[in-house]
């Protein structure tokens, strides 16, 4: 999963990978971090999509895997990621498992998604 998460007083927003559950990503983080880490939101992704994210957003580098906060940085994380944390592993299971695509995951509301990832759940329980 890719995150994003910023540092409240510096603004600079850190693009990540996790294999982890992002909370527990964010804890760990959080840790070393003197300034507080804000969750902005996460979306379906490996290494080489954070790759590539890096170097869309490479005229806003800052150092290690950190920007400085942009427009175009805002409206990517708007528009392509899901901002409830619970959510965005719900969505992140469910691309996973192929039971949909990330596009058509960012078509439904929330409530569609829970939906979704709970009869997925009860499938692999039941």
């Amino acid at each position: 999963m890719i995150y994003f998460i910023q540092g409240e007083n510096t603004r600079r927003i850190k693009i990540g990978f996790t294999t982890r559950f992002v909370h527990s990503r964010i804890s760990a983080l959080q840790t070393g971090s003197p300034d507080k880490l804000i969750f902005l939101g996460a979306r379906p992704g490996d290494e080489q999509i954070e790759y590539e994210l890096h170097n869309k957003f490479r005229n806003y580098y800052s150092h290690g895997e950190w920007f400085y906060e942009s427009n175009a940085l805002n409206q990517y994380i708007k528009q392509y990621c899901f901002h409830d944390i619970a959510v965005a592993h719900s969505v992140d299971s469910l691309v996973a498992a192929d039971i949909a695509s990330y596009e058509t995951l960012l078509q439904l509301d929330y409530l569609e998604i829970n939906r979704r990832y709970i009869a997925y759940i009860a499938s692999k329980l039941g």
